[in-house]
């Protein structure tokens, strides 16, 4: 009898292991993460689904279908840029890609 508990134990723990595995369309891991609010930088994973950030967080056991290693790496939103001279050079560059670089994703 002892021995049905303890492979019941073990099956059920297996299980509950299974499903706390999340799998996300991009995992970005080991970035240094500045989320805005005027803290400080920290280190996270943060992981992405469809068009959302849907976790931050230690995500090392979670698996996703793209992975990008960020180490080293700043990992921030996009910014707004409400004051720019940019907008007649968007003109000759359509995509912006200047704006780009410094993490600005809107103009106004």
């Amino acid at each position: 009898m002892r021995f049905y508990r303890l492979l019941a134990l073990l099956v059920a723990l297996g299980i509950s292991h299974a499903y706390s595995q999340n799998n996300y369309d991009i995992i970005i891991s080991n970035g240094r993460v500045v989320d805005g609010s005027g803290n400080p930088w920290y280190e996270a994973d943060v992981a992405i689904n469809g068009e959302r950030i849907v976790r931050i967080g230690d995500l090392s056991s979670d698996t996703g279908s793209q992975v990008i290693d960020a180490n080293g790496l700043i990992v921030a939103p996009g910014f707004i840029d409400p004051h720019t001279h940019a907008l007649r050079g968007i003109l000759d560059v359509p995509n912006a890609e200047s704006a780009l670089l410094q993490g600005v994703t809107t103009l106004t």
